[in-house]
């Protein structure tokens, strides 16, 4: 058994470059770089401050739109520095909070997506 699902799209680097050429092309001459497949996403740095994160499983896309409806409201007050789930340390990417399964309420969900990152953590 897989430790993950199959990719549905495969998000490539050379597909993000693309996009961005069509859609953010004052970004798209900015390094770019895998930095994760996650259970739902694939997580590319751009540059040394932005992450891309594209949905890599059919499925995971009404995930997104979740958080783009509930993101929002949640973090209304707290200003741009709670804003699109990014965790930094230093200045430095750290991790990404899912918020697809906002509303699950199971923290299996948590628990999942922690275990994917453990030996991200340990090195």
């Amino acid at each position: 058994m897989p430790l993950m699902p199959a990719a549905d799209i495969d998000v490539t680097e050379q597909l993000v470059r693309r996009l961005l050429t069509q859609q953010f092309p004052d970004l798209a001459g900015l390094p770019l770089r895998l930095a994760a497949n996650g259970w739902d996403n694939a997580i590319f740095r751009l540059g040394s401050n932005l992450a891309v994160r594209l949905p890599r499983r059919e499925a995971a896309a009404h995930l997104i739109e979740h958080e783009q409806r509930w993101l929002p409201q949640l973090t209304r007050g707290l200003g741009r520095a709670a804003a699109a789930n990014l965790v930094t340390r230093g200045g430095t990417l750290a991790a990404v909070i899912d918020f697809g399964d906002l509303t699950a309420g199971d923290p299996a969900t948590d628990l999942a997506a922690a275990w994917l990152v453990f030996d991200v953590l340990d090195g």
